[in-house]
């Protein structure tokens, strides 16, 4: 009587290797090419171009940040004249492109969900656009955030927040009808007490 051939999962196992070492190259590679796509986009000549042709864009993302009420708001403030310059004159190459390419992708979400740019959808509309890129742009906690905005650099919506409110401080409006202005401070106080209800003072 022959021998009957015991069946061997050799193939099987083989296959189920390449399949797995298939899948870590495909997927290393595509990490690599992201990688190289994410730098090259973050050191680029920015856009300046589209930056200065976009003030009404920045104009009515910074009124979002810093809305009017019984004060006036970034807009009236000309906080977008302020941020554009930070943008072009102070700010490096990395953070003016996550900026400009933030600017970039709201318009284009506008477009994409409304039918409509930024400056012509409704203000609860510009408000959720806004409320998006918060939501995207939300840091990683503890170690895991700081090495992500030291080697990406901080997200769209943080430096829209902190330009917008730098602006609008360091303006004349800001400074004189919605903080606590004196034009001669006389003495130091390193430390006092605010009044119920008093506005934060524009100088320290």
């Amino acid at each position: 009587m022959e021998p009957v051939n015991q069946p061997t999962n050799q193939p099987t196992t083989m296959n189920r290797r390449k399949a797995i070492l298939s899948i870590f190259l495909i997927g290393g590679g595509a990490g690599a090419g992201f990688s190289v796509y994410k730098w090259l986009s973050l050191h680029k000549t920015p856009d300046i171009l589209f930056l200065e042709n976009n003030k009404a864009l920045i104009a009515d993302l910074a009124e979002i940040i810093i809305p009017a009420t019984d004060t006036p708001g970034a807009k009236a403030a000309m906080a977008h004249i302020t941020i554009i310059s930070i943008i072009k004159e102070v700010a490096g190459r990395k953070t003016a492109n996550i900026f400009i390419d933030g600017l970039k992708e709201t318009e284009q979400y506008a477009v994409s969900k409304y039918g409509k740019s930024f400056t012509a959808i409704t203000h609860k509309q510009q408000q959720e656009t806004v409320g998006y890129f918060r939501e995207k742009g939300k840091d990683y906690a503890g170690m895991m955030g700081k090495i992500k905005n030291k080697l990406l650099g901080k997200s769209f919506f943080h430096l829209l927040k902190e330009y917008t409110t730098i602006a609008f401080c360091t303006s004349k409006t800001g400074a004189t009808e919605t903080l606590a202005y004196d034009y001669i401070p006389g003495k130091y106080n390193g430390c006092t007490v605010m009044a119920p209800g008093q506005k934060s003072w524009a100088t320290k």
